[in-house]
């Protein structure tokens, strides 16, 4: 139910209304109530709601969103329309099919506004922005609810969440858990509700989730979360790279939530590349199964091995050895054929360094494992003998120099 008031509202109006959107498209019992007493009682103007109303049936409009891009090619097809001198109309008939057009086009815009806000990383995904910590820091930070900010500058960071919700860093506990029940605190506001990890570049982490779930945390990611899981699913935001192996819940699926997609499961292994410097992102499936949704409104199955990539709204599924994709969990790197430039990028995130190479040296295809916990220089030596490269240390810059040698 809606308290705004429609006694003013145009075809236009209505075509740019939430409720009146989801009431026609997918009505019910109270929604037809709802409408049905506004007509009666001639709350609205009934020729404007029955254009509005026919406009929508008529263009048959489809259930789901579209990208920012094409939302931003019909945004400017309207304007330029609008700059247009009008062309001069032979029937009324052909006016209103024009209007109609239009509005179509603006009930797409809202209706996709609409699913957006009701999908169910939407909220999260606005949450996260909103907590996003300004400056650079080269320790990991672990900022609770109440904005308490833990500043940790180990190499390896271990968080866990008991049974009440306390919080433990690296076996000391360092707050207590303020929710008065498992199912999350009503006494605070939404935005007060959530934690938020952040993993420098050169740093990792670990979190352990009161359900048992247990998240890996590379270099240069962020995770947000509630400081306790809601009674119908368990949802995380993630920037960055993880690797999980979620306790299995049949009522109350994981959801992990990127700027650009939607992973559901039940409870299974797999693991999360989603940096927002890349253009790819990518879920690889190690037990159990997935379903991956998009901002594209792709949607896919995933079985183990399966290697899910997401570039420019397209979708790309392979079978690989999922083993070399969660390798980094235990230190160590496993690549096959792969780019150069691709692995001294995770080298440059992993150990927290500045890393340049030229074109040249990014296409080189290397296959191999380096063992991360050595010196960056042991695992650049490492490289070299299988690569035809040198490198040098630029002092002024504060950055190692790759080039072919």
């Amino acid at each position: 139910m809606t308290n705004i008031d429609y006694s003013k509202f145009t075809s236009e109006d209505f075509l740019k209304d939430t409720y009146f959107l989801k009431s026609i498209k997918t009505p019910t019992k109270e929604s037809n109530a709802f409408w049905k007493e506004q007509l009666l009682t001639e709350k609205i103007q009934e020729k404007e709601f029955r254009v509005a109303k026919n406009i929508i049936l008529s263009a048959n409009i489809p259930h789901h969103t579209i990208s920012e891009e094409e939302l931003s090619e019909l945004w400017n097809k309207i304007e330029k329309s609008n700059k247009q001198k009008p062309l001069q109309r032979h029937s009324r008939l052909i006016q209103f099919a024009a209007v109609a057009a239009s509005l179509a086009i603006l009930f797409a815009l809202s209706y996709t506004f609409w699913s957006k806000q009701s999908n169910n990383g939407s909220s999260l995904i606005s949450i996260a922005k909103s907590m996003q910590v300004q400056g650079d820091s080269s320790a990991v930070q672990l900022i609770l609810n109440n904005d308490k900010n833990i500043t940790l500058d180990q190499e390896n960071v271990t968080i866990e969440y008991n049974a009440t919700g306390d919080v433990i860093v690296n076996k000391q506990q360092v707050a207590h858990n303020i929710a008065s029940n498992t199912n999350g605190p009503a006494q605070l506001s939404e935005t007060n509700t959530y934690n938020q990890l952040i993993v420098p570049k050169g740093k990792r982490s670990s979190i352990v989730f009161g359900d048992g779930t247990k998240l890996w945390v590379n270099s240069g990611s962020r995770i947000v979360y509630p400081i306790s899981f809601k009674k119908d699913k368990r949802e995380i935001y993630v920037e960055g790279e993880v690797y999980l192996e979620v306790t299995k819940d049949k009522t109350r699926p994981f959801i992990v939530s990127t700027n650009k997609m939607n992973i559901a499961v039940l409870g299974t292994s797999f693991n999360v590349t989603a940096y927002t410097a890349d253009k790819e992102q990518s879920v690889v499936l190690v037990t159990g199964a997935v379903e991956v949704n998009t901002d594209s409104n792709k949607k896919i199955a995933l079985t183990p091995n399966n290697r899910l990539t997401y570039t420019g709204g397209q979708l790309d599924v392979e079978n690989v050895d999922a083993s070399l994709y969660i390798s980094w969990v235990e230190g160590l790197y496993i690549y096959n054929s792969e780019k150069l430039g691709t692995i001294l990028d995770r080298l440059s995130r992993y150990y927290g360094k500045t890393i340049t190479y030229d074109a040249r040296v990014s296409e080189l295809r290397c296959s191999g494992k380096l063992d991360m916990k050595d010196e960056l220089l042991d695992v650049l030596a490492g490289l070299a003998q299988t690569a035809p490269i040198t490198w040098q240390y630029n002092e002024i810059e504060n950055e190692l120099c790759i080039t072919y040698k």
